[in-house]
């Protein structure tokens, strides 16, 4: 009984992501923090001491995990004192392993780590002018009439109203009509930089002579590197976390570039937690945070120490209680906190809050899917359905197994389906000792709008886990690896019965799926040995899936490489089948390049292989009419898409 109970609790196990954010926090300010050796010391002390004990602390510390939410899920929570009752349960109790586990966390103990070294991302103290969220005096503004009091001035959702006469290239989305936010963007005349690491956004006039005309500054501690942009209607929109003590959360700037030359700040959105994603629909934008809660700081009659807060033109204040809800297996003080507000005018027009984390997160045109990884192998999944920024919890289910990324989510013909990688606990016996291990295997799961389970197909691919996933209408492809790559085909025509068609298996494995024209599935990945699984460069492969029951590679390139920000995020790719183009940054033992391949008469070819000073992150591909850009934290390159001859390059620093 204590190992299988002991075995169920490490697998519970999630690192908390205030420990995380305060660690990062941290670290950002170690050189300008100055402390006495003695607290240091003791700091260290903890840490170490900690260490020692997290496996034998490793049952007591989970020990809430699966404890009734009091709440039954779904219900619309009426008060705040409901929601109080289910944050209690997350509350330490007055026993000496609590007490214990608060000295060396430092939460609630002023003497274990001290109050400057404190992310202040989930609450802050009284004597501030913010809130949880870092929203300005929210819960006692004048606006502060509820969650639900929103107001819009520009109902129904427009596309993107850019320059569609300009041949340019658009970010890599999964859902067409939903636009994703990235560090590069484009108009077709203007081309728009964010540089966390300088913090500012370059506005730079495009052309053969590309020329640098203003710098938006933001301040480094503004915006964390993962701050993304999104260009849409004359409105540039900056999405983050905010890390400064003073004004924490997820924060949204909107800049007005319909004169790019004099652009500037026109709004500015806050709401709790650290920036999880987003989405943007025309000109509405959907933003997702996760807001841990401080439990050691609740105040059970004031509702901002415990319910996320929002800021926007027309609210300023707590989500009201009825907006939110309680997720069946809520085993965190996590909320999933998801905002809709309009670009052009900075207005919230939908909040919803989901007590229950999220890691991964699906938009469609319709509805948006979270999800978050529990306890016993499983993943709990929400739905909220999403309309001209307005946004409402619908539903909530559970699926077995864990998502690899966005792609392992898809929405068709009003079901959901999922491509999990499970992990089934197996006991084993060697006389008197007991042993554990983990047996790995795959499954697709289809739920209806309800997230009721319709259908799955499991124990997919044993001993092997999900690598890469590309849903296309009524088929699945999707890539599992462990020696060699088996890239499945599954037709889900009917929900009820989806069936594995096709299999192929060849070396290596893909990290990401593009579809690349008709009957063509482009794979961006590593080749590896089929003998040791080891890898040995980057490869690309061309597979045929005109006939989805007999997919062929029709072609393979192996790089003389095996690393590239291609392999670690699908933005960091251009993949164009119309234009021809498949570019990427590289980098190895002669420094790093961009590259450019085509797919021409049945084989790849490269284009240009561009040096780039060993600049190896944050690196951008992009097109406007005949001209190619590289753009990186340093500098703009221009090249002739004809010849990939170099045109001009410009300084950004």
């Amino acid at each position: 009984m204590f190992q299988d109970e002991y075995s169920k609790q490490l697998d519970s196990i999630r690192a908390d992501g205030y420990i995380k954010q305060k660690v990062l926090k941290n670290i950002e300010n170690k050189s300008k923090v100055k402390k006495s050796g003695k607290k240091i010391h003791f700091i260290r002390a903890a840490a170490a001491i900690a260490a020692c004990f997290a496996v034998v602390l490793s049952v007591v510390i989970v020990k809430n995990n699966g404890r009734n939410t009091q709440l039954p899920v779904g219900d619309t929570v009426k008060t705040y004192g409901d929601i109080y009752k289910t944050v209690e349960s997350f509350m330490p109790k007055n026993d000496p392993v609590d007490k214990f586990f608060d000295i060396l966390t430092g939460f609630g103990n002023k003497y274990a780590v001290d109050e400057e070294y404190m992310v202040e991302y989930e609450y802050a103290t009284e004597d501030s002018a913010t809130d949880g969220a870092g929203v300005p005096n929210a819960g006692n503004s004048s606006q502060n009439n509820g969650a639900n009091n929103y107001t819009s001035e520009t109902k129904g959702s427009s596309a993107n109203k850019q320059d569609d006469a300009v041949d340019k290239s658009k970010t890599n989305t999964q859902v067409e009509g939903v636009d994703e936010s990235d560090i590069i963007k484009t108009d077709g005349k203007y081309i728009y930089s964010f540089s966390a690491t300088e913090g500012e956004i370059r506005i730079i006039k495009a052309g053969k002579e590309p020329k640098l005309l203003k710098k938006l500054s933001v301040r480094n501690s503004d915006f964390s590197p993962t701050s993304n942009m999104y260009l849409s209607s004359g409105k540039l929109i900056l999405v983050g976390t905010r890390t400064s003590n003073e004004k924490s959360g997820t924060v949204v700037y909107i800049y007005d570039v319909s004169n790019p030359e004099k652009a500037e700040k026109s709004y500015e959105c806050i709401q709790s937690g650290f920036y999880n994603t987003s989405r943007l629909i025309g000109d509405k934008l959907y933003v997702i945070s996760n807001y841990n809660l401080n439990v050691n700081r609740v105040d059970k009659d004031n509702p901002e120490t415990f319910v996320p807060c929002v800021k926007g033109e027309n609210f300023n204040g707590t989500v009201e209680a009825e907006d939110v809800y309680i997720n069946r297996n809520c085993s965190r003080a996590v909320y999933t906190v998801v905002c809709g507000f309009d670009i052009n005018n900075g207005k919230l027009l939908g909040s919803q809050s989901l007590l229950g984390g999220t890691y991964t997160l699906y938009c469609s045109t319709e509805n948006i899917i979270t999800a978050d990884y529990s306890s016993g192998g499983k993943t709990n999944v929400a739905r909220f359905a999403i309309d001209n920024g307005e946004v409402e919890f619908k539903a909530e289910g559970e699926i077995n197994g864990n998502l690899l990324n966005q792609f392992s989510i898809d929405e068709y013909g009003g079901y959901f389906r999922f491509v999990t990688t499970t992990e089934l606990g197996k006991e084993t016996r060697n006389g008197e000792v007991v042993m554990y291990e983990l047996e790995q295997a795959n499954a697709l799961t289809v739920l209806d709008s309800e997230l009721k389970k319709v259908s799955s197909i499991d124990n997919i691919a044993p001993d092997e886990r999900v690598y890469s996933v590309r849903f296309m209408g009524n088929i699945a492809y999707f890539v599992t690896f462990r020696q060699v790559d088996p890239l499945f085909s599954v037709d889900l025509s009917n929900p009820q019965n989806p069936k594995i068609i096709g299999a192929l298996k060849i070396p290596g494995f893909s990290n990401y799926l593009f579809p690349y024209g008709k009957g063509q599935l482009l794979g961006i990945g590593q080749d590896a040995d089929e003998s040791t699984g080891r890898t040995r460069g980057m490869k690309l492969s061309m597979f045929d899936i005109s006939n989805p029951a007999d997919v062929k590679e029709s072609a393979k390139l192996i790089l003389d490489t095996s690393n590239s920000s291609a392999l670690y995020g699908h933005k960091e790719s251009i993949v164009d089948p119309d234009k021809n183009v498949i570019g990427f940054s590289v980098w190895g033992k002669n420094g790093s390049e961009y590259r450019i391949y085509s797919f021409n008469d049945g084989q790849f070819s490269l284009k240009a292989q561009i040096k780039l000073n060993n600049i190896y992150d944050n690196v951008r591909g992009l097109y406007i009419n005949s001209e190619f850009y590289v753009v990186t934290e340093k500098n703009l390159l221009v090249y002739d898409m004809n010849s990939y001859t170099k045109i001009a390059e410009i300084s950004l620093s």
